[in-house]
């Protein structure tokens, strides 16, 4: 077939396709002289397709390709930049390719649709990644539905998020992360549009095209974010207020359900799973005990009843797999049992240590189980450890496969490489003296801990610091070891990420916040406070009233350089501050970039 032919051939199966459907009704020609469109899909709200009941109109844009290979669900097609110029001009447009070929008899013809949903914002992030010199760009297209619901709902959503996006076309947008960085994100939404009960339910995020939306703090109305690539595979997990039981006891209070467009998978626990595929009758069951200690142990009670039973409930709802053969699972329930009530009693020694992260046991060295069963004997039992060397010193960090716990040791008398161990604040004081060596006095084990002893140790008990420094003798030299041991867990918080991140953060505020309770003659609030600042401000965004209070420091404080250096730093005024920071002798420069607040200057 010749270019023509092409073209009037897939328009023609295009406008087939649209009149199929209730709700749409199809304006092309392939005759149409305009540049960059063949007509316009026009979309109704109901199945009489009247003039008012008309939604509005989406430009359109057809192209066709002669080809034998109809076995692909995504191609790839190459359009002119010009052509998206003018689709981002008329704020969007869709774009169909139609692979054809006449059939053996040459009565018709063979035929797939592919389509490509050209919003603003993503005409708009496909022309800001092409060279100035670049005339084209490669598209992805997916095939069209075949259900004519389907295929009309992902036009009415397209032409709904091409009309959210007109005002932002050409603009350029955040990134979430730009944007959650300054604090700025109130919520983060998405629309569905489409046709059928379907399209109110989960369903509907799942089928069609859900670019992301933000509404901004103080904004009216939500705007778009960068597009940064098609949400390739989406999914809803839905926690479910129910119980789970078996053999009469209730296990678990909830469980957790991942849809997808192919299958439902319950997760009750860590490790058991139930999968349910839409194309296929039945389900099908998983259960795997977890390799780290804590999911193992909080799983076993369930999956032991459930491996004795083959049955289990979900409120009243009975699960029977009697029936069904789980030898090939591997899992011996006496063994199982065995490794439980071992993995349990190195759970509950986990806890009085204070450690709550969960450690990957099948990982574990020889030496690894080995502290691990010392730590247990030590903490749950009194004993002494053996097989250490005799010349420890009275602290130490003992590994166990990922963690590290932090203990103190005390050598028993007359026994070779045999201690007795303790938590490591539960050691013995260690003592400070000032720089002009005027007193000695004693000060919480915690002075002693650098910036990466916070990061690797795994049993500090964050909420006994702040109580342990104050049951020491108060005076202006203590406030300086629990300033500098602030200072450290600072240091310590700009190393990590997450939940440990967020505990040194809130304990080092605790100990800022007391500070700043000291009497002005003993301990400087100015220092107090800027401390506390710097604090927040890893947390959040300083409100206003923060911010006025650096300003005022600023204002009340010429002859103190570090204080100016410092609060403008945190103002976000890095020229002024390392102006500050350079009348520095090289000295202070040397001790000031040791400290948290260089970072803001960094």
């Amino acid at each position: 077939m010749d270019s023509l032919q092409i073209e009037r051939e897939a328009i023609s199966k295009v406008q087939t396709r649209i009149n199929l459907t209730k709700y749409l009704s199809s304006y092309l020609d392939s005759n149409d002289k305009t540049p960059s469109w063949d007509g316009f899909v026009y979309i109704y709200s109901n199945e009489k397709k009247t003039k008012d009941n008309l939604t509005g109109r989406l430009p359109a844009q057809v192209k066709g390709h002669e080809t034998n290979d109809f076995s692909k669900n995504e191609i790839s097609y190459s359009i002119e930049i010009a052509h998206l110029r003018n689709y981002l001009n008329d704020a969007g447009a869709i774009l169909f390719v139609v692979y054809l070929s006449p059939n053996a008899e040459h009565t018709d013809f063979n035929y797939k649709i592919y389509y490509a949903e050209l919003t603003p914002i993503r005409i708009s992030a496909l022309i800001s990644e092409c060279p100035v010199i670049q005339q084209s760009v490669t598209l992805h297209l997916k095939a069209l539905p075949s259900n004519p619901d389907d295929f009309a709902s992902l036009i009415l959503n397209c032409f709904h998020n091409c009309k959210r996006q007109t005002s932002f076309a050409g603009i350029e947008l955040p990134t979430i992360k730009e944007l959650e960085e300054k604090g700025l994100i109130d919520e983060i939404q998405f629309f569905v549009s489409g046709y059928g009960e379907e399209y109110k339910s989960i369903h509907g995020f799942l089928k069609l095209d859900t670019p992301l939306y933000v509404r901004i703090k103080g904004a009216a109305i939500p705007q778009p974010v960068k597009f940064e690539g098609e949400m390739v595979h989406k999914v809803v997990s839905t926690v479910v207020p129910n119980t789970v039981s078996s053999e009469g006891i209730v296990f678990y209070t909830q469980y957790k359900v991942v849809e997808s467009l192919e299958e439902s998978v319950v997760h009750i626990g860590h490790g058991f799973t139930m999968t349910i595929r839409n194309d296929t009758p039945g389900c099908k069951v998983n259960f795997k005990a977890s390799h780290m200690i804590r999911k193992f142990v909080d799983d076993a009670p369930f999956m032991i009843s459930f491996i004795r039973s083959k049955q289990f409930k979900i409120n009243d709802m009975l699960l029977d797999f009697t029936q069904d053969d789980f030898e090939s699972c591997n899992i011996s329930l006496e063994a199982f049992i065995k490794d439980y009530e071992l993995l349990q009693r190195y759970v509950k020694m986990m806890d009085i240590q204070g450690c709550q992260d969960d450690v990957d046991y099948s990982a574990f060295s020889n030496e690894d189980w080995r502290n691990m069963e010392r730590l247990a004997q030590a903490t749950l039992e009194g004993k002494p450890v053996y097989g250490l060397q005799n010349d420890m010193a009275f602290a130490m960090a003992m590994s166990v496969g990922s963690l590290k716990f932090g203990v103190g040791l005390t050598r028993v008398d007359g026994e070779d490489g045999v201690y007795n161990l303790c938590h490591i604040q539960d050691c013995q004081d260690v003592v400070f003296s000032p720089p002009d060596h005027s007193e000695v006095f004693p000060v919480p084990i915690c002075a002693i801990f650098k910036p990466d002893d916070y990061v690797a140790l795994s049993n500090i008990k964050y909420e006994r610091i702040l109580p342990t420094i104050k049951n020491f003798p108060v005076n202006e030299h203590t406030y300086a070891v629990a300033n500098d041991i602030m200072l450290r867990m600072i240091m310590a918080a700009d190393k990590l990420e997450g939940k440990k991140r967020s505990i040194l953060l809130n304990t080092a505020l605790e100990i800022a916040e007391w500070l700043m309770t000291i009497p002005d003659d003993v301990w400087d609030v100015r220092i107090a406070t800027l401390n506390r600042l710097q604090i927040l401000i890893r947390q959040r965004t300083l409100s206003d009233e923060e911010r006025g209070v650096l300003y005022g420091m600023i204002a009340s404080s010429p002859e103190r350089k570090d204080v100016l250096f410092a609060a403008n730093a945190l103002l976000g005024k890095k020229e002024i501050a390392k102006k500050h920071f350079d009348s520095f002798p090289r000295a202070t420069q040397d001790e000031l970039m040791q400290y948290p607040i260089y970072h803001f200057i960094a």
